[in-house]
């Protein structure tokens, strides 16, 4: 008997690779729509993987941003 143990794991995943897998996804979504099943926890991935896409990007934007210093 096999014991199921919840494990978080964080893979390191490059912005192409985002890309990549949110296109697969959003291809299994709509086939799964054409099947007529439900799509929530597709829709449910796609959204954290979306969220954390664009909080990665305000990081590396911000931090490639010039400061500008204003003194007059």
């Amino acid at each position: 008997m096999f014991i199921k143990k919840d494990k978080k794991m964080e893979l390191p995943i490059y912005n192409n690779e985002i890309k990549i897998i949110l296109r697969a996804l959003n291809e299994l979504r709509n086939k799964i729509i054409i099947q007529g099943r439900y799509t929530n926890p597709i829709d449910e991935l796609i959204v954290k993987i979306n969220d954390t896409y664009l909080n990665w990007l305000k990081i590396v934007s911000s931090f490639f941003m010039p400061i500008h210093s204003h003194f007059i």
